[in-house]
């Protein structure tokens, strides 16, 4: 269920809205290896997963799966899409 809901896609999305993309990364972990004369960097993966972005996605996330869980049978993520939309929506006119 995490995977359908939040699986690659989505969380290469994530990580270019917070300056996490690919390449960006990259550069960094390649000059970690400079600045350490080659000495072991973490990989891309794990710099990437390791900041609190990364946890903050997977924190979110696993919240996201037990709402799912507790509503009854999954119907899709286009569905359950919709449903949060509707509750957004429901909130910002009730306040």
């Amino acid at each position: 269920l995490s995977m359908l809901e939040g699986g690659n896609a989505q969380l290469s999305s994530f990580f270019e809205r917070h300056e996490l993309s690919h390449s960006k990364c990259q550069a960094f972990v390649q000059r970690q290896k400079e600045n350490n004369n080659g000495e072991y960097i973490k990989d891309l993966t794990s710099v990437r997963y390791e900041t609190n972005a990364a946890r903050f996605y997977r924190n979110m996330l696993t919240k996201h799966v037990n709402l799912l869980k507790n509503s009854g049978p999954y119907k899709g993520r286009e569905e359950s899409r919709k449903k949060a939309i509707s509750v957004q929506r429901q909130r910002a006119t009730a306040a």
